[in-house]
């Protein structure tokens, strides 16, 4: 139901040539011949994560990471993250950024892999496969810079704000040592 209500307002929004930017890897609901009008953007930037599951090295990561984190969430870290990023584009850097904001796929950032907040796997696994992830990146895109917004407090606050106890942060960190 809800798959034709979405269908229904593309096809509004085409015939009244509005841009239309959809973020769903769920392409195959939408019509060939919306996917074909020239303002359709599928803004949906998840990477299709490939790892070799059984490698269990770290991947050297080359390019420079900057890191946008926060002692809390709710600390603006997605508007440092931006403006970051659209100034290093204005001095002429090419930037990959990563974000786990699911909006962050209208301006063409790559979202978290879903691998990430995978309770079936280790930290240890998650970090391996966070770098792997990466590297992939800096490999596809060959940035000048990567991005990566960390999600959540870098660190517990407090004895009843704690942040996941940083696993985020920690993961991060180890991943791109």
């Amino acid at each position: 139901q809800i798959d034709k209500i979405v269908v229904d307002l593309m096809i509004r929004h085409m015939n009244s040539s509005k841009s239309i930017y959809y973020m769903s890897s769920n392409v195959e609901i939408i019509p060939v011949y919306v996917r074909e009008y020239d303002k359709f953007k599928i803004s949906h930037s998840k990477l299709p994560f490939q790892d070799d599951y059984f490698d269990k090295n770290l991947k050297e990561i080359k390019t420079p990471i900057i890191v946008i984190c926060g002692l809390m969430s709710e600390t603006s870290k997605f508007d440092v993250l931006y403006v970051t990023s659209n100034s290093l584009k204005d001095m002429g850097f090419t930037c990959s950024v990563i974000s786990p904001k699911s909006y962050s796929g209208l301006l063409s950032y790559y979202d978290y892999p879903s691998v990430i907040s995978d309770d079936m796997h280790s930290m240890y696994d998650r970090t391996i496969m966070f770098n792997h992830y990466i590297k992939q990146i800096e490999e596809t895109s060959q940035p000048d810079v990567i991005i990566i917004e960390i999600p959540s407090g870098i660190m517990a606050y407090s004895e009843k704000i704690h942040n996941n106890f940083g696993y985020m942060s920690s993961m991060l960190f180890n991943a791109v040592q």
